[in-house]
């Protein structure tokens, strides 16, 4: 299966472009490296920074047409893994903690962060000289591990209800993937018999909220843990858990944007806003993440359009929106009104940062997949794709836009269909000379190729409308925008409130801003039966009018000095 494609111009790619400009080029990876020296206290997480900073580096070394900036990315990656393989402990520990304190705050998570990194290197490039230690490095850990907790159910005693600990399933079955030796595989096997006899069971459950744990990231990454596990050992149930998971998500999301959490949790409701105040903090990045990462791997395995039907809503609105003007760290939150908390102070938790990054840098995974002799789009975006068999050139200004074009080269004959999805909620015709061609079937219009030329150009022609759509809040009515998966926040005014200041980085401060955003923007209401009007549009920002209120697509709405921005608008009857 081949599936990695060159992102070119448009939104996208200019997000590309920027964010791996900025993680490769502009952030020494001595700071990583430096993770695993000395002993630290308290919430110490930078080791796992480092380690989803090697699978990231790793993945852009893979993939990234610029080929100086892979190279700089796999050297970047070996200068971390060498000082691990340097700093490690002697009984395999690396968790960034002191003696007694192994299972302390994220130790355990810091491990299978390294171990995934450790993997992904060791996997991509068998050949390199520094494999071996890497490899050697990660049975390390998964030793270590096991014999702190492979002979109890003390895994299930981690942070956040109990789920911190399980992460360790991820890295230890790609572990496993590369060295399945008997005591790794024992110890993979124990931690899913603990799950299994929990109240953390992922395996079989009548509801998500039924589950001891409900944070976001972290089940996530168990998530996809179970479904690699499952592959590796042949359990059916891992997949339909999975499955299971992911469809009670999806159902949960009042505005549906790939974050069904507040506070970082499932809850009632899903990812309903609570009025009674914005200490909440729905949308966080890194769950997001979490949920583009589960939906491409179930579409992977099962091919089911609705899958990335999700992830072009989560990269077209939260991720684009996320990622800062200039590229260097992606918002932490993004309220469902108000403004962005978009810079990391160094003092902060950077997982919202390097999730970000991760999920740019899986975009060339995003566009197109070859299953045999059928090739499938997936996200519709400027990008150019190639194999022994076939080139596909895309030039989109989709979702903005209601048009895509597709130049397909079928150099051997080998491919005989191509299959272009069919955006949810989006009508889409494809035209070959004028005509229409091909036939929808579930969700894929399916274009034979072999009695067309070997040249062809494919024009698709998206029918794309703006829409209110009422949705109830603690029993009042309101509205939100989209136009085709584009979600829509209504702009308005903001000027700065009178604040000293010297007070602006007080908790006083904080306060005052917050209620000044949701005093401001709860006011705003519209008639039900207002029209969305088209008002312009660019390659990658459109505006509506409803009433005298003014929309913009989520992912530039509030940029502007003095602009706020509000995703549900209050309906005036």
């Amino acid at each position: 299966m081949n599936n990695i494609a060159a992102i070119t111009k448009g939104p996208l790619g200019e997000m590309y472009e920027r964010a791996i400009d900025n993680l490769i080029y502009k952030i020494d990876p001595q700071l990583h490296a430096d993770a695993y020296k000395g002993i630290h206290i308290g919430g110490f997480a930078e080791s796992e920074f480092a380690g989803k900073y090697i699978d990231t580096c790793v993945r852009i070394a893979c993939t990234d047409n610029n080929r100086a900036r892979a190279a700089k990315a796999l050297e970047n990656a070996r200068v971390v893994i060498k000082s691990i393989v340097t700093h490690q402990r002697k009984d395999g520990y690396i968790g960034g903690l002191g003696e007694g304190c192994e299972k302390h705050g994220f130790s355990v998570w810091n491990q299978s962060f390294t171990m995934i990194g450790l993997c992904a290197f060791a996997e991509s490039f068998p050949d390199d000289s520094l494999t071996p230690a890497a490899i050697e490095s990660a049975r390390r850990i998964a030793q270590y591990n096991a014999a702190f907790f492979g002979s109890d159910r003390s895994i299930l005693d981690g942070g956040n209800n109990g789920s911190q600990h399980l992460s360790l399933l991820l890295g230890l079955v790609r572990l496993a993937r590369l060295a399945p030796e008997p005591d790794i595989m024992r110890f993979i096997l124990h931690i899913v018999d603990c799950i299994k006899t929990s109240d953390n069971n992922f395996f079989k459950f009548n509801s998500i909220l039924d589950l001891r744990s409900k944070k976001g990231i972290e089940n996530f990454v168990i998530l996809i843990g179970i479904l690699e596990y499952g592959e590796l050992f042949g359990d059916r149930e891992a997949l339909s858990a999975c499955v299971k998971y992911w469809d009670e998500l999806a159902a949960s999301q009042i505005r549906p944007n790939g974050n069904g959490t507040l506070h970082e949790v499932w809850t009632e409701g899903g990812n309903e806003p609570r009025f009674l105040g914005l200490g909440v903090n729905p949308d966080e990045n890194c769950v997001a993440v979490g949920w583009i990462e589960l939906s491409l791997a179930l579409y992977y395995r099962l091919g089911d359009k609705k899958y990335i039907d999700a992830v072009e809503r989560s990269v077209f609105n939260h991720l684009l929106g996320a990622l800062s003007n200039d590229g260097s760290d992606f918002a932490y939150y993004q309220p469902n009104f108000g403004h962005r908390i978009t810079k990391t102070d160094e003092s902060m938790y950077k997982c919202c940062r390097y999730r970000g990054y991760s999920a740019v840098s899986m975009l060339p995974y995003m566009v197109f997949i070859r299953r045999s002799d059928t090739i499938e789009t997936l996200l519709y975006t400027n990008s150019d794709y190639e194999d022994d068999d076939i080139r596909l050139v895309m030039t989109s200004g989709y979702p903005y836009t209601e048009s895509a074009a597709i130049d397909v080269i079928n150099k051997t004959r080998k491919v005989r269909k191509i299959r272009i999805r069919v955006p949810d909620r989006i009508g889409l015709t494809v035209f070959h000379d004028g005509r229409s061609v091909g036939m929808n079937h579930n969700g894929f219009i399916d274009i034979s190729l072999n009695e067309l030329p070997c040249h062809i150009v494919l024009n698709l022609s998206f029918e794309l409308k703006a829409k209110l759509i009422p949705v109830v809040i603690e029993g009042q009515k309101y509205f939100y925008g989209e136009y085709g998966n584009i979600l829509l926040a209504a702009e308005t005014d903001c000027p700065k409130p009178d604040i000293p200041s010297e007070n602006t980085k007080s908790k006083e401060f904080k306060t005052a801003i917050s209620d000044y955003y949701f005093d401001k923007l709860s006011s705003l209401s519209i008639n039900s039966n207002a029209v969305l009007t088209f008002s312009g549009c660019d390659d990658c920002h459109i505006s509506f009018m409803a009433d005298e209120l003014e929309f913009k697509d989520f992912a530039s709405a509030g940029r502007r000095e003095g602009r706020a921005f509000t995703v549900y608008v209050r309906c005036q009857d």
